[in-house]
C-alpha cells in the first residue's frame, strides 16, 4: 500500500489529496485486514502439527490438495505484487525524470533498490517452492536434500524482507534522513545559536527540495 500511495502522490497528486482523510484511511486499512485474513484462512483452518523424521514438530497442511493451493496462492500473490510494484515505480520514475527537481539521482537509486530487493527476496523462494511442489525436476535423494535446504534458506531471506521494508522506505529516504538529522541536532551538546543555524539551513534546503519528492 505504501507503493500505491507513493504512486498516487507523485503521479496523481490531486487524487492523493482528496483521499487523505481519516475515514478513507480507516476504510482502506479495514479492507487490507479483511483481505489478509481471507488469504491466510486456509493456513489457519487446514494445517496441523506433525512430527517429521527427525522428531521435529512441523506445521503442515492436512491434505496435499490444500498444500498445492497454498503454494499456488503464494506464487500468484508474488506475481501480482511484483506487477503492481513494477507498474507504480515505472510511472513514478517516468514522472520524476520529467520534473525539474534536484536530487533525482538519489530518488532513482532508491526506486531501483526497492524493486530489486523485493524481487531478489521473494523470487527464489517462490520459484523453489513451485519446483518442489510440481516435481518438474527429476531429482535423486541428494539433490532433493539440497533443494530442501535451499528452500529453507530462501524462505528466511523472503520473510526477512519484511524487516528490510522500514529501512528501505524510511531510513534510506531523503526526507526521513533530513528530519532525523534535524531531530538529532536539537539534542547535540552545542550552543543554541548553532542549533538554530542548522535548523534554518535545513529549512531553507527543504524549500528547494522537499516538495519534489516523497522519499
Amino acid at each position: 500500500m505504501m507503493t500505491i500511495y507513493r504512486y498516487l502522490v507523485v503521479v496523481h497528486p490531486l487524487v492523493a489529496l482528496r483521499s487523505r482523510k481519516r475515514v478513507s484511511g480507516l476504510i482502506l486499512c479495514g479492507i487490507i485486514w479483511v483481505m489478509s485474513c481471507l488469504a491466510t484462512a486456509p493456513v489457519l483452518i487446514f494445517t496441523t502439527v506433525r512430527r517429521d523424521n527427525s522428531d521435529f514438530l512441523k506445521c503442515e497442511y492436512a491434505s496435499d490438495a490444500w498444500e498445492e493451493f497454498g503454494i499456488y496462492q503464494q506464487n500468484l500473490f508474488f506475481l501480482i505484487s511484483f506487477a503492481i510494484i513494477s507498474f507504480c515505480y515505472f510511472n513514478i520514475l517516468r514522472t520524476i525524470l520529467r520534473s525539474p527537481a534536484q536530487r533525482r539521482q538519489k530518488t532513482v537509486k532508491l526506486i531501483f533498490i526497492i524493486v530489486v530487493v523485493f524481487f531478489l527476496s521473494w523470487a527464489p523462494y517462490n520459484i523453489l517452492m513451485f519446483l518442489e511442489q510440481t516435481d518438474l525436476l527429476e531429482l535423486d535423494c541428494e539433490m532433493s536434500k539440497h533443494l530442501t535446504f535451499a528452500l529453507y534458506i530462501c524462505e528466511k531471506v523472503a520473510f526477512s524482507h519484511c524487516c528490510l521494508n522500514p529501512v528501505l522506505y524510511a531510513f534510506v529516504g531523503i526526507k526521513f534522513s533530513r528530519h532525523l538529522k534535524r531531530m538529532f541536532l536539537r539534542f547535540r551538546p552545542c550552543s543554541y545559536q548553532e542549533q538554530n543555524t542548522s535548523v534554518r539551513v535545513s529549512a531553507h534546503d527543504n524549500l528547494h527540495h522537499e516538495d519534489f519528492s516523497v522519499y
